[in-house]
C-alpha cells in the first residue's frame, strides 16, 4: 500500500531536522568555549606577574646627646644622622620609643623632667616636672599605657600613664641610687642597675617583692636590657627556653 506524504508528515520531518541542527549548533558551541577554557588555563600558567613589593619602614637608632645636648636618629648603618630636638633640654640621658604610636620619651637629669616629642623631633612637650631629683633611666609599656623611669637621687622607681597623669611611687629607699630600667612586661617584672649599692635588681611592675639579682663584682651598673627569647645559663648548661626565666 503506498504511503501518501501529507502536510503533517511534512511538518514532523521538518521539525526533526530542526531539532538535529540545533543540537549541532549546540556541540559547536561548547566545543568552542571548552577550547576557549583551556587556552586561557595555558596562558595563565605562562603568565609571570612581576614580584610585588612592599615598603619597608625606616630602620632607625635614636640617642641623646648629652655633651651638645641633643637628640639625634640615624638609620641603621650609621648614615642620614639627623638632629631632631636640639633646644630645650638640659641634659637628657636615656630614651625609650612608642614606634606604633609615633612617639619618643627622655629622662632630663637635668632639667629633671620627663618629655617626649614625635619621632621626628617635633611638638616636644613636658609630661613629669615636679618631685625629680635626678631623672634618668625610662622605659615603656605601651600596651598597658605605662611609662616607668628610675630617679637615682631621689632614690626612687616611678611610673605613670603616658599621658603624664597618676604618677606612682612604686620602690622608695633612701640607700637606692637606681639608674636604668627595663620591662618584663609579660612576666610582670622590672629590672634596674644601681650605682650605690652595685646590685642588680628587680621587682613586680606595681613595685613589690623586691629582689637582689646580683650583688658582687659591679662597680656603678647603669643601662639594663632584657633578652627575653635567648638561652639560660644554669649551671653549665644553656638551656635556651622561655620558661626557664624565673618568675
Amino acid at each position: 500500500m503506498e504511503k501518501r506524504i501529507t502536510n503533517s508528515h511534512l511538518r514532523r520531518y521538518k521539525k526533526k531536522m530542526h531539532k538535529f541542527a540545533g543540537g549541532k549548533r549546540n556541540t559547536r558551541r561548547s566545543l568552542r568555549l571548552l577550547l576557549l577554557t583551556m587556552l586561557l588555563a595555558f596562558l595563565a600558567t605562562q603568565l609571570v606577574l612581576p614580584p610585588v613589593t612592599h615598603a619597608q619602614a625606616p630602620l632607625n637608632m635614636y640617642w641623646t646627646n648629652t655633651g651638645s645636648n641633643k637628640i639625634q636618629r640615624a638609620n641603621l648603618d650609621g648614615t642620614c644622622v639627623q638632629d631632631l630636638v636640639t633646644t630645650g633640654l638640659g641634659d637628657p640621658l636615656f630614651i625609650a620609643l612608642d614606634v606604633a604610636g609615633g612617639k619618643m620619651y627622655w629622662a632630663d637629669w637635668i632639667a629633671n623632667k620627663i618629655q617626649r616629642a614625635n619621632l621626628d623631633g617635633t611638638n616636644v612637650q613636658d609630661l613629669v616636672t615636679t618631685g625629680l631629683v635626678d631623672a634618668n633611666g625610662i622605659a615603656l609599656d605601651v600596651a598597658g599605657g605605662k611609662m616607668y623611669w628610675t630617679d637615682m637621687n631621689g632614690d626612687k622607681i616611678q611610673r605613670a600613664n603616658l599621658d603624664d597623669t597618676n604618677v606612682q611611687d612604686l620602690v622608695v629607699d633612701p640607700n637606692m641610687s637606681p639608674s636604668g630600667i627595663a620591662l618584663d612586661v609579660a612576666g610582670g617584672k622590672m629590672y634596674w642597675g644601681d650605682v650605690v649599692l652595685n646590685k642588680i635588681q628587680r621587682a613586680n611592675l606595681d613595685g613589690t617583692s623586691v629582689e637582689d639579682l646580683i650583688s658582687s663584682g659591679l662597680n656603678g651598673p647603669r643601662g639594663i636590657a632584657l633578652d627575653m627569647t635567648g638561652a639560660r645559663c644554669i649551671g653549665s648548661t644553656v638551656t635556651p627556653t622561655r620558661s626557664d626565666v624565673p618568675t
